[in-house]
C-alpha cells in the first residue's frame, strides 16, 4: 500500500515540498500555515467527549453498577467516573481500531485526518478528566505521546515534512500504531467482567482472555516495533538530509515508550501465571487487570 499515493492527504504532499519547507517544524506547519479546521475539528470532539462523560456519569451515578463498583465510604460519583472513563474509552477503541484496520489494509487513506481529529480530542478530554486527576504518571505521557505524536500526520504539507518527504508513509504508520487500540476493546471487556460482573460467565471470561492475549501481544508489543524497525529506522538519513531529525525521534522515541509500557502491563497481567489470567478467580493477575 505503500508504492502509489492513493489520493486525498497522500496525494497533495511531494518532496519538492518538503524540500522547500526543510528547515519548518512539521508541528509549526500544521498550526500555522494550515486552516483551522482540523484543530477545530479536535476542539469539538474533545468537547463532545466531555459532555458525554458527564451524561454518562449522570446517568449512572445511582445505577447498581455504580453500586457494584463503589469502595466503603466513597462517594458514588467517584465510581460513576470510573465507569464513564470505560464506556467512552470503549467507543473510541471500537471506533479507531475499525479504521486503523480501514487504512493499513484496504488503503482508505482518506478517512484518516477525521479519524485522527476524533481521537486527539478523547485524549485530550481524557487526560483532563482521568489521566490527571487519577495522578498516574505512565498514563498522562502515554496520551501526550498519542497527542503530539500524530497531530502532524492529518495536514498534508505537515505530514510530507515529518514523513521526510513520504507523507503516505506517516498516514500508514500513524494507523499501524493505532491497532494497539484493538487490545483495548478486550482490555475494557475484562475490567467490566471482573470488577462488575465477578466472573458470572467463566466461559466467555476464558474467551475473551484468550483474545485479549493474542491482540496484546501481536499490536502493541510486535507490530509497533515492526513498522518502526521496517519503515523508519532505515530512513533515518532521508531525515537528516531534510533537517527532520526531531520529527524522527519524535516517532521513534514515542514508539518505544508505547511499547515499554505495553511490555510493562503484559508483565503485569500474566504475573500470577497463565492459569491466574484465563480463568476467573485464578490469582492475583486477574484482580490486578
Amino acid at each position: 500500500p505503500l508504492s502509489q499515493a492513493r489520493g486525498g492527504i497522500c496525494a497533495t504532499g511531494t518532496m519538492d515540498e518538503a524540500m522547500e519547507a526543510v528547515y519548518e517544524s512539521p508541528y509549526a506547519v500544521a498550526f500555522f500555515k494550515t486552516s483551522r479546521s482540523y484543530e477545530l475539528a479536535i476542539a469539538v470532539w474533545a468537547v463532545v467527549h466531555f459532555v458525554a462523560q458527564i451524561l454518562v456519569i449522570a446517568a449512572c451515578r445511582e445505577s447498581w453498577v455504580t453500586e457494584k463498583l463503589r469502595r466503603k465510604g466513597e462517594k458514588p460519583i467517584s465510581a460513576a467516573m470510573l465507569v464513564s472513563t470505560y464506556a467512552i474509552g470503549f467507543v473510541h477503541a471500537l471506533v479507531v481500531s475499525a479504521t486503523s484496520v480501514a487504512v493499513t489494509a484496504w488503503g482508505m487513506y482518506d478517512i484518516w485526518p477525521a479519524v485522527l481529529a476524533y481521537s486527539i480530542g478523547y485524549f485530550i478530554a481524557d487526560f483532563c478528566f482521568y489521566a490527571v486527576p487519577s495522578k498516574q504518571a505512565a498514563i498522562c505521557i502515554h496520551h501526550l505521546v498519542m497527542i503530539f505524536g500524530h497531530y502532524p500526520v492529518a495536514e498534508p504539507q505537515a505530514a510530507t515534512l515529518y514523513g521526510a518527504g513520504n507523507p503516505e508513509l506517516i498516514v500508514f504508520l500513524s494507523a499501524l500504531g493505532y491497532l494497539t487500540e484493538i487490545s483495548n476493546l478486550f482490555l475494557d471487556i475484562r475490567w467490566y467482567q471482573l470488577k462488575v460482573l465477578s466472573g458470572v460467565s467463566h466461559g466467555l471470561y476464558t474467551l475473551n482472555s484468550v483474545f485479549l492475549l493474542a491482540t496484546y501481544i501481536v499490536t502493541r508489543i510486535f507490530i509497533m516495533p515492526y513498522g518502526i524497525i521496517k519503515y523508519m529506522l532505515p530512513r533515518y538519513e532521508q531525515y537528516v538530509a531534510m533537517h527532520q531529525q526531531p520529527a524522527f525521534y519524535m516517532i521513534t522515541v514515542g514508539a518505544a515508550f508505547i511499547t515499554l509500557l505495553s511490555v510493562g502491563y503484559t508483565y503485569i497481567l500474566l504475573r500470577g501465571g497463565m492459569k491466574a489470567f484465563l480463568y476467573f478467580g485464578g490469582g492475583k493477575s486477574a484482580k490486578a487487570a
